[in-house]
């Protein structure tokens, strides 16, 4: 336990910088960009997600797990050679056919957004960041917390300082931002590959490639399904409403962010080890497994419950009179993020047992039910449809992981705790409510408060059984000083 938490520490602290810059480029696009403009952002950030989601083919998460089972030095790097080589194939491919499919494919799905103006920026910056995503791969299947921590936190502070430069001294606007992120991409490329230099070498094996695919293919489907379930929900906006709303949505999502951040610190934390001794059949893992995800749950909610009912605070500080009036899409985009940190706890079981073929199956059930939602909602209710899709999709996709995932490797919550930390949130959420109306530095000293009392009921309900032990050890010791007491009588 201590050593998750040790890692975890690490894996938090690159997260809470990169919190902090996006907060602070949040700022810098409500200050300097229309909220349209932001919409733009959003779509494209969506086609890069997808399209990078689709090109690691899933070998990615497979790498992770063929080099932890590996024996020897020479085996881990000859996983992690074929995968950056073959990564490397696929990019140099997919930019040769993006440039020239590209416009067209444009012209159908993104017919406002002229390719050659956004498209080429894009396309580069999606081969570039394989390069990215590989290394910091390697970091966390090495358990190297402090230099996965490290790289990520400067090349992030150079991306924030790229895009201010770009947007704020220059003037850019959108084009500006994808400027700076391919400058971003291709420097921090060329940084990780130095970092990795060692591990990479000639030595690659067709049937390593073969291992990855056959493990892989499935997560494909698995991340696929995962996009339409987190992002498909702004291009479907794009369709009924105008970029404006788009970008006020994306605003509000990404105030959300955090919780994600701070919940995937942990995980990267616990994957690991959990893995480890499920390889070496130790069970022990399982025995301080339900204590861990209580101290979890209750870091998630707190994040959670400190974003809703700080929303209209985070809005008024952070953004322009423009996007205030995205408040509820923010609390309810908080609560989505909840579900989708509980989610990433039975996802690692999956991906333990082999099981990715059921996992995919999940995901795509879930983002069915999310398109369909939305397509029903939006019409009626906008940017608010949309976040209760989500909502309701990451619901489900928790309890149907958790319930099939408990299956194949026993995950045990502390109910009782967790009922304690719920119901003390959805106070805590009421009475900021109650306070919605009163002077601003009066209600954020009181939602101060409020947020103390959550840790503190915390607190309680997590050494409950210390306390009680405690409390008993007390009474006996009394009984026996009253029952000497009476025979000295």
């Amino acid at each position: 336990m201590l050593s998750i938490l040790k890692s975890s520490l690490f894996y938090l602290i690159s997260e809470i910088i990169v919190m902090v810059i996006s907060l602070l480029l949040i700022s810098v696009y409500a200050h300097y960009l229309a909220p349209s403009d932001l919409g733009l952002i959003a779509l494209l950030n969506v086609l890069h997600i997808f399209v990078t989601s689709i090109l690691t083919l899933g070998i990615d998460g497979a790498m992770m797990r063929y080099y932890l089972m590996s024996n020897s030095e020479d085996e881990k790097n000859m996983y992690l050679s074929t995968t950056w080589y073959f990564l490397l194939f696929i990019n140099i491919i997919f930019v040769c056919l993006a440039f020239i499919f590209g416009p067209f494919l444009f012209s159908i799905f993104l017919p406002d957004i002229p390719f050659k103006t956004y498209g080429t920026i894009v396309v580069s910056n999606i081969a570039l960041s394989f390069l990215y995503v590989t290394t910091l791969t390697l970091f966390k299947t090495q358990d190297e917390a402090k230099k996965y921590s490290l790289y990520k936190s400067l090349v992030h502070i150079l991306q924030f300082a790229l895009i201010t430069l770009f947007v704020v001294k220059f003037k850019r606007g959108v084009l500006g931002k994808l400027e700076a992120d391919l400058i971003f991409y291709f420097v921090s490329g060329i940084i990780f590959t130095y970092a990795i230099r060692k591990n990479i070498t000639f030595n690659t094996s067709y049937d390593a490639i073969s291992k990855l695919l056959h493990f892989g293919l499935p997560l494909l489907l698995h991340s696929s399904a995962l996009w339409i379930l987190n992002l498909s929900d702004r291009y479907i906006l794009k369709l009924y409403c105008p970029l404006e709303t788009v970008g006020l949505y994306h605003m509000a999502y990404s105030f959300s962010i955090p919780i994600s951040l701070v919940a995937l610190a942990t995980i990267n934390a616990w994957y690991p080890k959990l893995f480890d001794n499920k390889i070496h059949g130790s069970r022990s893992h399982i025995n301080y497994s339900s204590t861990f995800f209580s101290y979890y749950i209750a870091i998630i909610l707190f994040f959670t419950l400190s974003i809703t009912i700080y929303a209209s605070e985070i809005l008024l500080i952070f953004t322009t009179p423009a996007y205030y009036k995205a408040e509820p899409v923010l609390c309810l985009s908080s609560i989505s993020f909840l579900f989708y940190a509980l989610y990433l706890v039975p996802s690692c079981v999956f991906k333990i047992v082999e099981k990715t073929k059921q996992l995919s199956f999940l995901t795509l059930i879930a983002a069915l039910l999310n398109i369909i939602l939305n397509f029903l909602w939006i019409p009626k209710w906008g940017a608010m449809g949309a976040v209760s899709a989500t909502l309701c999709a990451f619901i489900t996709y928790f309890l149907m992981t958790y319930y099939v995932a408990n299956k194949y490797y026993p995950i045990k919550f502390e109910y009782r705790k967790i009922a304690i930390f719920i119901l003390t949130a959805l106070l805590i959420y009421l009475l900021s409510r109650m306070i919605h109306s009163y002077p601003f530095f009066l209600k954020v000293i009181l939602k101060m408060f409020f947020l103390g009392l959550f840790v503190f009921m915390a607190y309680i309900a997590c050494y409950f059984e210390v306390f009680k032990g405690q409390i008993m050890s007390i009474r006996l010791f009394l009984k026996r000083i009253t029952k000497n007491d009476e025979g000295i009588i």
